[in-house]
């Protein structure tokens, strides 16, 4: 009597059977698992990144505002050449113009009533951001003083500044005053 050998296979005895699915080795699931993993990691990482980096800009463009309006506010007679060389410095287009324009003349008015002012932003808020652009709308208080005025005028106004990127710097190119009010 004939006893087969369990671990072959008698290929003649059945060739109706279903041939056998190759299996995918458990180590290509693990690759393809660990690639889509990594392709997803990146992915949110890029997007995190831009969205970091958009916050980024509109803080440093909000930033940009802020100083410049504390530079447009703050003017003292005995430094108005270098007061207004920051605004001009903070400046482009028209705008810069204007305050180049007054560079000369400027101070010496200032010098004649010997008008001191002084800016603080209380409140700032981006109204619009573009790749180079932006509008930033700023609450902001003033005291001023000189021979002309009777103690100190305190104001607080409503301003908005127009900017563009100019070189990697946020400059302002035009300046709105909305509303004003003084406080005695």
């Amino acid at each position: 009597m004939e006893v087969a050998d369990p671990g072959t296979t008698d290929m003649t005895s059945d060739t109706t059977s279903v041939p056998r699915r190759r299996r995918i080795p458990l180590s290509a699931v693990a690759y393809v698992v660990l690639l889509g993993l990594v392709v997803a990691t990146v992915l949110v990482g890029l997007r995190l990144r831009s969205a970091a980096d958009h916050s980024d800009a509109r803080e440093a463009v909000t930033s940009a505002a802020r100083q410049q309006a504390v530079n447009l506010l703050s003017i003292d007679y005995r430094s108005a050449a270098r007061d207004l060389q920051r605004i001009v410095d903070g400046s482009t287009g028209d705008q810069q113009r204007i305050y180049s324009s007054q560079i000369q003349s400027f101070p010496g008015v200032l010098r004649q009533t010997k008008s001191v002012s002084t800016g603080e932003v209380v409140a700032a808020g981006l109204v619009s951001y573009h790749r180079d652009t932006a509008e930033v709308a700023l609450a902001v208080n003033q005291s001023v003083s000189s021979t002309d005025a009777k103690g100190v005028v305190n104001t607080s106004r409503r301003m908005v500044l127009d900017l563009r990127r100019v070189h990697g710097r946020w400059l302002v190119s035009k300046q709105t005053f909305v509303g004003q009010g003084v406080i005695l």
